[in-house]
């Protein structure tokens, strides 16, 4: 099988964007005893469980935001986070590497 498009890692990222949280979603209802699992604790129902795994979630995906804003403007104290448009009109290969990246 022959493909001329290269791997996208986009793809395999957004696929991952959808199923990890939908596999610990799911990790509340497959853990009751009642779906083959080990059970869940003495008053927790498979409603409860799927809310504090929802709620992981979304804490970790804010603290996730939380501290890549943090670091990009701390990083972008220290350095330029975007070329300027002259060096982006010029060619980031020429500007930055000092060579062209295609010879047109």
């Amino acid at each position: 099988m022959k493909s001329q498009q290269p791997a996208s890692p986009t793809r395999g990222r957004a696929r991952a964007l959808l199923w990890a949280p939908l596999g610990l979603l799911l990790t509340a209802v497959f853990s009751a005893s009642s779906f083959g699992g080990l059970g869940l604790d003495a008053g927790v129902s498979i409603g409860g469980q799927f809310g504090i795994q929802l709620l992981g979630i979304v804490v970790t995906m804010a603290w996730c935001a939380a501290a890549s804003i943090v670091l990009l403007k701390v990083i972008a104290i220290i350095v330029p986070l975007r070329v300027s448009a002259e060096e982006e009109n010029e060619g980031l290969d020429l500007v930055l590497h000092e060579e062209r990246g295609y010879n047109i």
